[in-house]
């Protein structure tokens, strides 16, 4: 239990009914041991965000024995197949609150602020792979869903065992099939990956499907069409409207073209404004796309003629002071600059 004084039932219990989160945060962490345990579980899980669980590991780690089981049984019910839920089901029986508590601290290492590669993080995932538990929790988890975090398959990755490859193979195979952006997200394992036969395997066949994809990307036939003879290409530009509100550029937009990506083309734009939430419209090659502003879409060769046709339809002028990065420098990037905006002068 918490070194917290406990708070007396009836108290505890309206506050776990109450939506202030101050309150919520220190209640779960002062709960008696006679608080009804459905109660407690459901606020504790409503900490959790989407596919986040590390406020949720944060503060819910000092819990009665009864409240814990309770959120395992929601967890089941409510997160199947959701990673994290998997793994604290697979590692926290027989419940006690020490094995409780120590699998949320797994679920923080396993969201960790760490740049990727960094000594930080990988200390802190292979110390997740030096402890049988919580590695079986781990495969358990890759295993049981579709879409595992990469710090979870980064520990497999770290353990190189048969059973960790048994449990990352499906997620090889399916993003060798489908060429998705799993692909990209597969080879960053390279940065972790042991150095036994098998893992090492499963990583040369992701690289050259990377290099089969990359080879035949649209970007590539576009931009040597362009007179440009490169073997990779990317371009990001940021610009906004000449147009400012409180100082901003009314519309902000950036482009995003890279052969090396499955989402090869993304088009971003935003109108400010003074509150949220803010209209846009964005579109990329995969077909993930809003259109707040009844903009329309393109594809990459139209998007010099798209880029003019929005500046008239939002009533706007595009500045001429962008920020842009490509793989190809000096007057060549000034060159692309031109091509992009020259119908909108």
């Amino acid at each position: 239990m918490s070194s917290k004084k406990p708070i007396p039932r009836a108290e505890a219990e309206a506050r776990l009914r109450e939506t202030g989160r101050r309150d919520l945060l220190e209640t779960l962490q002062r709960l008696p041991d006679d608080v009804d345990p459905r109660l407690a579980a459901d606020a504790a899980v409503s900490l959790v965000r989407g596919e986040s669980s590390w406020l949720f590991a944060r503060k819910a780690q000092v819990l009665p024995l009864a409240v814990i089981e309770a959120v395992l049984a929601q967890l089941e019910a409510t997160h199947p197949r959701v990673a994290w839920s998997v793994f604290l089901r697979e590692v926290v029986p027989p419940v006690s609150v020490p094995s409780w508590r120590a699998a949320l601290v797994a679920l923080l290492d396993l969201q960790t602020t760490y740049a990727w590669g960094a000594k930080q993080r990988r200390a802190k995932l292979q110390g997740l792979a030096t402890q049988p538990a919580l590695l079986a929790g781990i495969q358990a988890a890759v295993v049981g869903c579709d879409a595992p975090p990469l710090d979870m398959l980064a520990v497999l990755a770290l353990d190189g065992s048969d059973t960790s490859i048994d449990a990352l193979l499906p997620h090889f195979s399916r993003a060798e099939k489908d060429q998705s952006a799993m692909l990209d997200r597969l080879e960053r394992l390279s940065k972790y990956a042991a150095p036994t036969p098998g893992m090492q395997a499963m990583l040369a066949t992701v690289r050259a499907r990377l290099d089969a994809r990359n080879d035949a990307s649209p970007v590539l036939d576009w931009v040597r069409g362009l007179g440009f003879e490169v073997d990779t290409f990317s371009l990001r530009v940021s610009f906004g409207s000449e147009e400012a509100t409180s100082r901003v550029p009314r519309i902000q937009a950036s482009v995003n073209i890279d052969s090396t990506r499955a989402t090869w083309l993304g088009v971003y734009v935003t109108e400010s404004s003074l509150q949220p939430p803010y209209p846009g419209t964005s579109f990329r090659n995969d077909g993930v796309a809003r259109d707040d502003l009844g903009l329309g879409t393109c594809t990459l060769a139209e998007l010099p003629q798209w880029l003019a046709r929005a500046q008239r339809t939002l009533g706007v002028t595009w500045s001429p002071r962008v920020t842009a990065s490509a793989s190809v420098r000096g007057n060549k990037r000034a060159q692309l600059i031109d091509w992009m905006f020259g119908p909108s002068r």
